[in-house]
């Protein structure tokens, strides 16, 4: 139709030449939206639900939570979906990359309601060494899983306050120094169910005292004081899981036993990992009918053979 128009335009009229010829690019621009909308509109992901979205995004994240990044840069429908879903971004990981912004964007985003938090050893705040402000946005309410690995940040807790649904915690100050964790109290959790703590200095039999329904325990380059390593299986016989590597243990880890009925029996204990440590031998003398997963290395201690021919011996089930 303007091909016919712009034919019947007389040679000096270069004005209404000009009009058609624009208005024919504007009709040319519309034809090729709307065939660009019928394309998108044939495309059947964009009909999928956001739920199923959520379910796809959320695997994803499991694996690398960093990827949320690249799933808004995918294209703008998923960029919409990952903004309006406040169940990605509940897993929050701080370092020295632009820290302070990230927890704002973080917090704005799942509002407030991080569920896992991780602070990196190589943190780093504009607000240290005050206090940093994500701590007090934060609803601790909702938060689950903890891991802090600075020392810097570790100051700034307040564990009562902040821990009480707790059920997985990671303390690890990386500092070759091993400063002493006399405040485990202050981080009582009657939900907390996994504690690994790293290169820090503490008492064993204080340690599960305020955590009743710890399961999982993992304890990486401590210093440990105990004085009854019997004593303490026996007072936690829900642990299932523990892990011991390169730990400096101050004790005699076995005292003078009066009869073999005297040695706990661990039915709890599936899985025992012990590498670089010293209590092995000692361990091995119980009990653990349930043992399903054992794993030792790096054992200087000359009595751990004969403990392991002893345990061997006791346990056909393993």
């Amino acid at each position: 139709m303007i091909g016919l128009a712009l034919s019947c335009v007389k040679l000096g009229d270069t004005k209404r030449r000009e009009e058609l010829l624009k208005l024919q690019v504007e009709i040319t621009d519309y034809q090729e939206a709307v065939v660009a909308r019928e394309r998108r509109l044939q495309n059947r992901m964009l009909l999928l639900p956001v739920e199923i979205y959520n379910e796809i995004f959320e695997f994803i994240l499991e694996e690398d939570n960093a990827q949320i990044i690249t799933l808004l840069h995918i294209c703008t429908h998923w960029r919409q979906v990952v903004w309006g879903s406040p169940g990605l971004w509940r897993t929050l990981v701080l370092s020295k990359s632009h820290a302070d912004k990230k927890a704002e964007l973080w917090l704005e985003r799942s509002r407030a309601r991080i569920r896992e938090l991780r602070v990196l050893s190589d943190y780093d705040s504009k607000y240290l060494p005050g206090r940093p402000s994500f701590l007090e946005k934060l609803d601790w309410s909702y938060l689950r899983v903890c891991g802090f690995l600075s020392f810097r940040i570790m100051k700034f807790l307040r564990p009562p306050a902040m821990f009480q649904e707790l059920v997985a915690l990671e303390l690890d100050p990386n500092d070759d120094v091993h400063p002493v964790l006399n405040n485990l109290s202050d981080f009582s959790s009657t939900k907390m169910r996994s504690l690994s703590i790293h290169r820090t200095h503490f008492h064993l039999e204080h340690l599960l005292r305020p955590f009743p329904l710890v399961s999982s325990l993992s304890f990486q380059s401590c210093v440990i004081t105990l004085t009854n390593l019997a004593e303490f299986f026996l007072a936690n016989p829900q642990i299932k899981s523990f892990h011991s590597h390169a730990n400096r243990v101050q004790s005699t880890l076995l005292p003078t036993l009066i009869s073999p009925s005297d040695l706990p029996k661990l039915e709890n204990l599936t899985t025992l990992e012990i590498v670089a440590d010293s209590w092995a031998s000692t361990i091995l003398l119980f009990d653990i009918p349930f043992l399903q997963i054992a794993r030792f290395g790096y054992l200087t201690d000359p009595h751990f053979s004969a403990s392991l021919r002893h345990w061997a011996s006791t346990s056909p089930k393993f």
